[in-house]
């Protein structure tokens, strides 16, 4: 029986996140991931146009996955910066866990190297950070406008996470669970400088 498109999509997906994280964009080829994937190369042609849409769909699929987790919290009556950040930071370091992959490629091409992918990935966590930083606003009503290097300063530094991460041993959940909770902790009151301290220049 023929597999369903849905099906196929899904593979060359799942195939494609774990290549790019290990091989990084302009170390996959399209030959080695159809080869990966079992499927005829054209398959992702046909669904995907090139490298570069999937690799955008990748990105795109799961900041709107992410997205509709963070349009589920309540900040509503909350007028507490730190409270805001930490529920923030924590939902991100929650998916961080589940998608280490997707971390590994969002940093490999935007931070680390520059990428022959004519695309820039910040462009699309930007509108996740715009809704997040409306929410800030919304409780913190001198906040201003957030600087572009503060922007990505707290994006990297949420990030960091998957460094930390890998350095545990991941059977030991009660380790995890606290280096976890340290993380959390640590990276909002450094977020919380940065994104009220006026004075920052």
């Amino acid at each position: 029986m023929d597999e369903d498109k849905s099906t196929i999509k899904e593979r060359i997906f799942e195939v494609a996140t774990r290549l790019f994280a290990q091989k990084g964009f302009d170390g996959l080829s399209i030959d080695e991931l159809a080869k990966e994937a079992k499927i005829n190369k054209s398959m992702i042609y046909y669904y995907f146009s090139n490298k570069e849409g999937l690799l955008i769909t990748i990105i795109q699929n799961h900041l709107r996955e992410f997205e509709e987790e963070f349009n589920k919290l309540d900040f509503s009556g909350v007028k507490d910066t730190k409270n805001i950040l930490t529920n923030v930071i924590k939902l991100a370091v929650d998916y961080i866990s589940q998608h280490m992959d997707l971390v590994t490629i969002i940093f490999h091409e935007t931070f680390v190297k520059a990428s022959k992918a004519r695309i820039d990935i910040i462009n699309f966590i930007n509108p996740v950070w715009d809704k997040i930083e409306k929410t800030l606003k919304h409780a913190f009503p001198g906040l201003g406008n957030v600087a572009m290097v503060d922007r990505l300063l707290c994006i990297s530094l949420v990030g960091d996470f998957v460094l930390i991460i890998n350095r545990i041993d991941s059977s030991d959940e009660e380790g995890v669970a606290a280096v976890k909770g340290i993380f959390i902790k640590r990276v909002t009151r450094i977020m919380e400088y940065l994104l009220t301290d006026r004075d920052i220049v």
